[in-house]
Formats: structure tokens, sequence, C-alpha cells
């Protein structure tokens, strides 16, 4: 089949033909020398950071969490990254070129690129890591992408057990060609390659770790800028390290990222004071506290904080209700008061500066901006409610996660309700955020307060979550609505190749969703940061994995 080599191609050939000298689209290649600040005394540079919940995963197909992405992000490498600006970049990957019906994706594989054992890294290595993941007998949390987003040839009936795991549509006709064939034109397919579930994987040392993969340091092989060499599993501690057979060794300028798990602000912000940290996010007062010191900023973040109503419970699977809890709330006073960390408050469920249509415009710029929060109109809805659901009080229980921010969101929400809708009662129930994902994804929950970020830089990877065929995934209030889906659907199959109707679609979709609040949206999340002055490169990303540490780098400041 002939192909037709895009604009990507001549881009990454472009970076390649220098990464002798630089990270594409990165900054020269250097050797850490010199103590920098924090650094021991053979001149290693060492950055320490805070966070605030402890990774779920390291297996790159369950890791659902930010933090986990983040860490797969620093050991393992991909098709491609991102460079501080956001640009499509390569790493492993040294051409790209597509047929002309859209369908079939050729990528060149770095030849120099080795795994942290020395063994040679292969196109083979990503053939086993998809295969791996369309496979219903490892059952990753990330296998329907292959199907409902990648459209990769077979995954359906792969996943159903029409046909084996080796009829996946992807091979490697040599050691450096990494193939894959498609059902049907992607837009967004080279942008959802620097996602972590489609990072390669090595098939003799998964097999040989058999269950015990990426379990412990012990169960992780590594492909990129740092190797993990502690895991203190369900502690306080990790500890990633320079990879020397990385292929870009070079240009790594950091040799040590110690992380510390701190779940209280005020005890991270005094490691920081102490000069045992670099990098914290603030909450709460600590933001004005520390507004005008150096190293002090915020940045509007990639995910979108929302209430997920249980539309099978009997009192939520009434739409109206669902409607007066939302116009109860004041998201203003929520993310200027409660959170007061860059947060803004939501006008949608996409994103805002996300996902950029035909016109070169991003989607909140082209689609309605909804105002959710009208007290009075609370009360309307709510009578309403009353009349169809024939009672003049209900009780449901609010579950959310036990971090400090989420836990004074859920007590404002409850306020809110409770104080403006007269007769509803709502119950809390905080657990660990591992305990409120296993909730929501066993229905057991009524109204839960859940985030979701998005994995790749267009709006369907937020509205396909909502279909009705994606209850085990991501639809966990099991709402169905047959004029959504037909959008959704139609966005990604007939769609596919005319981007002004496929637009549209993408838009009308969500206003059905707004119209009926599946997802009740609160706000998109800010980052309020400290970063001690002379670290430099932590680059902040909107989608995918959040923070991208190969240019990172700590100088005396």
């Amino acid at each position: 089949m002939k192909k037709a080599t895009k604009l990507c191609a001549l881009v990454l050939a472009l970076c390649m033909a220098v990464v002798t000298l630089t990270a594409c689209g990165g900054t020269p290649a250097s050797t850490a020398s010199g103590t920098a600040a924090g650094g021991d005394s053979d001149g290693e540079v060492v950055v320490n950071l805070a966070k605030d919940v402890a990774p779920e995963s390291m297996d790159p197909i369950n890791a659902e969490d930010g933090f986990s992405m983040e860490l797969i992000g620093a050991t393992m490498s991909g098709l491609y990254t991102l460079d501080a600006e956001d640009n499509l970049v390569p790493d492993l990957a040294t051409e790209c070129t597509v047929s002309e019906d859209g369908m079939t994706y050729t990528f060149k594989i770095r030849e120099d690129a080795k795994w942290s054992n020395g063994e040679p890294l292969t196109a083979h290595d990503f053939v086993f890591a998809w295969k791996r993941l369309a496979d219903p007998a490892v059952a990753g949390a990330y296998a329907w992408m292959l199907d409902e987003v990648l459209s990769v040839k077979n995954a359906a009936e792969i996943a159903t057990g029409e046909l084996p795991v080796d009829e996946l549509g992807v091979s490697a006709p040599d050691d450096y060609t990494f193939e894959v064939q498609l059902t049907r034109p992607v837009p967004y397919f080279e942008h959802a390659m620097v996602f972590t579930p489609f990072f390669p994987l090595n098939e003799k040392f998964v097999t040989e770790q058999g269950d015990n993969f990426a379990l412990t340091v012990d169960g992780l092989l590594f492909s990129g800028p740092y190797t993990m060499t502690e895991w203190d599993v369900g502690g306080t501690r990790m500890v990633l390290e320079k990879n020397e057979n990385y292929y870009n060794a070079d240009s790594i300028k950091t040799d040590v990222i110690n992380y510390q798990i701190i779940a209280d602000t005020q005890q991270a912000v005094m490691s920081y004071e102490n000069g045992d940290i670099d990098f914290v996010k603030l909450t709460g007062d600590l933001v004005n506290q520390y507004r005008n010191e150096e190293g002090f900023s915020t940045q509007i973040g990639g995910y979108i904080w929302h209430l997920v109503p249980n539309c099978e419970n009997e009192f939520l699977s009434n739409a109206n209700l669902r409607r007066a809890i939302s116009s109860a709330i004041d998201r203003d006073t929520m993310v200027n008061s409660i959170l007061n960390d860059g947060s803004v408050v939501a006008t949608g469920y996409v994103l805002q500066d996300f996902g950029k249509g035909p016109d070169g415009k991003y989607f909140r710029e082209t689609a309605p901006s909804y105002t959710f929060t009208d007290k009075e109109k609370a009360v309307e809805y709510w009578e309403l409610a009353k009349e169809e659901l024939g009672t003049d009080a209900v009780t449901f229980t609010l579950l959310y996660e036990d971090s400090e921010s989420a836990s004074n969101v859920a007590a404002f929400i409850q306020s809110e309700i409770e104080t403006t809708l007269p007769g509803v009662t709502v119950e809390m129930q905080s657990v660990p955020k591992k305990v409120r994902l296993e909730n929501m994804q066993n229905y057991d929950f009524d109204l839960a307060l859940n985030r979701w970020g998005a994995d790749y830089d267009d709006p369907y990877a937020l509205l396909n979550l909502y279909t009705s065929d994606r209850f085990a995934n991501s639809n966990y209030g099991r709402w169905v609505n047959e004029e959504f889906d037909s959008l959704i659907y139609s966005a990604r199959d007939e769609l596919a190749t005319q981007p002004e109707e496929r637009w549209q679609a993408l838009i009308d979709a969500e206003a059905v969703m707004m119209d009926e609040l599946p997802l009740i949206p609160l706000y998109q999340n800010g980052e309020a940061t400290l970063i001690r002055p002379g670290v430099t490169g932590m680059d902040y990303h909107f989608v995918g994995i959040e923070w991208i540490y190969r240019d990172l780098n700590k100088t005396s400041a």
C-alpha cells in the first residue's frame, strides 16, 4: 500500500538528526557537574519532591492515577513524549508514516534504545505490550482504549473472546519497525501515543516476573530517563536514579529524584522551609501566605472535578434532583475561598484551553458555556423532583477521598445542598482514594466526588467516557441516553474524516450531557506550587502525564 509521510515524520527526522546534542524539543545535553543546591559532595544533582498520595500502580496498563503515570513517564519511554510547550516530539520513534486511507501507522524504532538491564529495545516489545493490553485474561484497566479510542484492528473481537490475542492488528515486520492497523481513521492517534498504556514492555522480563510484575522495584524494568531504585510500597518514599542505559542519558541533568509522600500540606511546607523538599503543592490559606514568595506559581490543571450521581439510585435517578443539586452549589466560592489554588469554575464538562477544533479554537471557545449555579432555580428543580419522586425528603451519601482538598470541597458541597434544598440530607463517607475508585467501579455509591483528566488532546477523550457501553470503565453512574450515544459514535465512525461535522457532533453531545447531568461539573483544578529557586525543567502538561522531568535540573539559586 502506498504510504503518505505526514509532516510529523519530517519533524521527527529533523529532531533525531541532532539528538546527540539535544533532546528533541529540549535543551542542550550536558553532564551534571559541581555541587548543586541539595546535591551531595560528589556533585550529584538531587531533587526532592513532595506528593500527597502514594502511587496506585507501576503497571502501565493499570496506572489510572496521576502520580503513577508521572512515575511511569519518568522511568519508561513511548513512541513520543511532549516538550515544555506540549508539542509532540520523538522518543523511541524516529519516523512515522501513515497510509493514504489513514488506517495503517508505521513507526521506525530507535536502534540504540536499550532496557535498563542492557538488552536491546525493539519493535517486538511494542507488539508484546499492546497484545498484553488487549488480552482479556490480563484485564488491563485501559484495554478498552484499543478498540473504543484507537480502533485497532480486531481489538473488539479479542475483548469478547471471539478472536485470539495474536490476531490484534499490530506487528513487527523487522526488529525496528512497528506497524498498527486500524479499522477506521483516528484523528488523534499519534497524540494518544504519549499515554502510558501504549509504552513497550520486555516480554522475557514480564513473563519471568509473572504475578510479581510491577509490584516492587525488583519487578520493574525501565526504558526511560530514570530507574526506580527504592519503592517503599504502601509507605512514604520512592527514589529514582538516572538510567545510564537510556539512549539519551547525556541530556539528563538530574542524578536522583527523591519522592516523599506527605499527606498534610502544612507538614510538606515545613519540609520545604527546612530545605528538605524542593517542590510542594499549596492549598487553602497557604496560597495567600506564599503568593509573593520567589518560586510560587499557579497554573490551570488538566482535571475536571465533578459529582457522579448513581443514576440507578432511587432518588438520584431523577434528573430534576440532579439539576437541583448542581444549581445549589456556589462554585465561585468553592474555587476562590475553599480551594484558592488557581482552580477555575467549570463551564462545561470539556476542559478549558483544551482540544483545538478545525477552526484552530479551543473547544470551550466554540461550545456553549454553561452556568450551573443558580440557587433560585435549584429550589424550583427541587420542587419538581419532590413531585416526581412522591416525597418531601431524600437522603443519600456523598463518597469522597480523604485528601485535604477533597475533604474541604465535600464539606462545602454538603453545606450548600442541605442549606439550599430543605429536606435533602447528605451523609458523608470519607475513604482512601483507592477505596473510592473501587466503590465506584462496583457501583457501591450514591453520589461521588470524582475527577477525570484527558488522556489525549481531543474532546472525545472525555465525552466518550459516558456512552452506555462504558459502565465497567468510566460511566460509573450507569447513565443511558440514546441521542448522546449516537452523537459520540458518529464522531468516532462516519464523521472521523469530516472535521467540521465531527466537531459539531461533539458539541451537541456535551449539550445533551449538560441537560441531564449524569455528571455535575464543579471546577477545573489549579496547581499552586512552590518550586525552589534553582530548580528548572519541571514541565507541567495538560493531558496524559502531568509532570515530565526530562529537562529537570537543580543549580544553586
